[in-house]
């Protein structure tokens, strides 16, 4: 998917590829070789922490911001952000798995101006 937004102040691009991502939980990811966030208590893994895997980065779901009601319009179909820096950064969408009775994960969508 290759979303444009013609705004005033120049022309937004969302892309990806739709693909709903695995929300992972602590163990998992310390078992796909990743190293566990420092601010996380390793004694007490039952808090939990959620995660997801976008372009071999590790993203903790409770670090990132949730789109509120009175952001732009643009933005209310996602529901969280995470900025790269002023001019790009990284959407987030919880959505269904297909063909898994209803569990849940994460499409991820990188956008620039």
């Amino acid at each position: 998917m290759h979303k444009t937004i013609k705004r005033d102040n120049g022309t937004l691009h969302i892309i990806g590829n739709g693909h709903v991502r695995d929300i992972l939980e602590i163990w998992e990811v310390e078992s796909m070789g990743y190293e566990i966030p420092d601010w996380i208590d390793k004694d007490r893994y039952d808090d939990g922490y959620e995660f997801v895997v976008y372009k071999e980065e590790l993203y903790c779901l409770s670090d990132i911001p949730r789109v509120e009601r009175y952001a732009p319009a643009w933005l209310q179909e996602y529901d969280g952000i995470l900025n790269d820096s002023f001019f790009s950064g990284v959407l987030f969408k919880y959505a269904e798995i297909p063909d898994s009775y209803g569990d849940m994960g994460i499409k991820v969508y990188w956008y620039y101006c």
